[in-house]
């Protein structure tokens, strides 16, 4: 029988640490190549200074030679002097992408070794130019090419001479090396990421097998998952470990499940006691009335269709769905010769029916279901008015429980379009006029406009009464 070599996680991380090692190694060696990158760079920038003194020294001998003439104030002799300093400058290029030229002290160009489409617009971009990197060039825009140089004031002429040369071509020496020492970081860095995979491949993955397992029991709930153990060592012993643990689990899942579905079974039976309860509730609010069922059923159809259009979630739509046959159940209050008085009530009778409001809110309103509770809030708000004349608060625009306004529309509206002991129906189009003659007034600007735009939806529900 063959003895098992064994692994420990020690040994396993150092076949991570040398493939780290090497990678360390090439860093270091890039670093160095930057560092001759830098000094080929400050050579480039010495030689552009030392050829800047070369002209300014020549322009000054020239200068001195003028005065010395006796001809500074001649014109013609100072031209003279000038081209003189410009064929000085044209000798000293070296190849195209250079240049040197000259400006005043208003931007004029005095003259320049070749055309860099310069203008005296740009004389401001150009002073303002920037410091390249660290050295002692800098930067400039023209016509929106960029160059690297610097400047000098020469007092003498009233001159500010630049030396400079295209950025693409200073910097392309300096570039080819960064470049071929890029590919030799990234051959470098290919070479390390394959070992650190291998070394990853044999480190990770029975971890990742263990990981597998762990998200198939929280996802898919597959406590029988069981891990193979390939080699006895650490991760072996936690993968024996999870074992024990995933099948102590299944046993504990499987109770756990027939308890849940025990919960789900009452919680389902209580909803249904608690929606057979409102049902009852909002049908002996209305008893008293022919219409009984069908009012509170077209009170919560309207609802919902504004709610929905108004974007509540859905939780508050269903709850003001529930809710809303509950907005009258404080007419149980009201004695039946005043509920069901076919003529016009005396203002004491008035007084004695707005008292359903309040009474309905008393009602619902201790007890512990939500259904109950938002019933509470409609019976005591749905006669409200956005302009602050309902009863019984006298609450004033979004005061008003959005519940509130909302079925204070709906009920408004069907109560119009539904016979009554003491009137007709009205036709659908002479309540929906009325309903927009009270924007603002009795109700919701909001809610009237969201009501305009669902009347489709609206009108469906209303023929679908009257072919009842």
């Amino acid at each position: 029988m063959s003895k098992t070599v064994k692994f420990s996680i020690k040994g396993k991380i150092l076949l991570i640490i040398i493939p780290l090692l090497i990678c360390s190694f090439t860093i270091s060696s890039y670093i160095s190549v930057i560092s001759s990158r830098k000094n080929i760079f400050n050579i480039s920038s010495q030689f552009m200074r030392y050829r800047m003194e070369q002209l300014n020294n020549y322009a000054a001998s020239q200068w001195v030679n003028l005065q010395k003439s006796g001809f500074s104030n001649n014109p013609v002799y100072t031209k003279i002097v000038e081209q003189s300093i410009e064929s000085y400058a044209r000798g000293m290029i070296r190849r195209d992408s250079e240049y040197i030229f000259a400006v005043d002290n208003y931007g004029v160009l005095m003259f320049s070794t070749a055309d860099i489409n310069y203008n005296q617009k740009e004389w401001k971009t150009v002073q303002n130019s920037i410091p390249y990197l660290n050295s002692n060039l800098f930067e400039y825009t023209i016509s929106d090419h960029r160059y690297i140089g610097l400047s000098e004031y020469i007092p003498e002429f009233n001159w500010e001479i630049f030396i400079i040369e295209n950025k693409k071509v200073f910097t392309k020496e300096i570039w080819e090396l960064t470049y071929f020492q890029i590919l030799i970081f990234a051959i470098s860095l290919i070479i390390i990421i394959l070992g650190l995979l291998m070394a990853l491949k044999i480190t990770l993955g029975p971890i990742q097998r263990i990981r597998k397992a762990i998200h198939d029991i929280a996802v898919d709930k597959k406590f029988s998952r069981k891990i193979k153990i390939e080699y006895p060592d650490e991760i072996g012993e936690l993968a024996f470990e999870f074992n024990e643990m995933t099948y102590n689990l299944d046993l504990t899942y499987s109770q756990l499940k027939k308890y849940a579905i025990d919960e789900a079974i009452a919680k389902k039976e209580v909803f249904i006691r608690e929606n057979e309860t409102l049902d009852v509730l909002g049908k002996a609010s209305e008893y008293k009335d022919a219409e009984t069922g069908a009012h509170i059923t077209r009170v919560s159809s309207y609802s919902l269709i504004l709610s929905e259009s108004y974007g509540l979630s859905q939780d508050m739509r269903d709850l003001l769905y529930m809710a809303a046959p509950l907005h009258d159940i404080g007419k149980l209050g009201v004695p039946d010769s005043i509920l069901l008085k076919p003529g016009r009530l005396t203002p004491e009778e008035i007084e004695t029916m707005k008292e359903h409001t309040s009474i309905g809110y008393k009602i619902l309103v201790n007890s512990s279901s939500k259904y109950l509770k938002a019933g509470a809030v409609i019976a005591i708000s749905h006669h409200e008015k956005f302009d602050g004349t309902g009863y019984p608060r006298g609450l004033e625009g979004e005061d008003i429980p959005v519940f509130g306004r909302i079925v204070s529309i709906a009920d408004v509206f069907d109560a119009l379009t539904t016979k009554r002991p003491y009137k007709d129906a009205w036709p659908f189009e002479k309540a929906v006029n009325f309903i927009k003659e009270e924007k603002g007034k009795h109700f919701d600007p909001v809610f009237v406009d969201l009501f305009i735009e669902n009347l489709s939806k609206i009108r469906q529900i209303f023929d679908n009464h009257s072919n009842t």
